[in-house]
């Protein structure tokens, strides 16, 4: 069952990196972000595939923990 979840007002979650001091909502359209960055050709990765591959590692890594935060 998919189950939608709103951003709004989602309280700052801690994931390391500053992240405790941005609202809920920003910490997640960032992550967002990272991970369409990783996905674009052109993205700031400048085409270092061990960099991209322990990025996008480490960002599943962060998802799979705010799934557990959120429930």
């Amino acid at each position: 069952m998919l189950r939608i979840l709103s951003l709004v007002g989602i309280r700052p979650i801690e994931l390391g990196h500053g992240t405790g001091h941005l609202s809920g909502e920003t910490t997640v359209c960032v992550m967002l972000a990272d991970l369409d960055d990783l996905d674009d050709p052109e993205g700031s990765w400048g085409g270092d595939t061990v960099w991209r591959a322990e990025r996008r590692c480490d960002l599943m890594d962060d998802f799979g923990w705010l799934r557990e935060l959120l429930g």
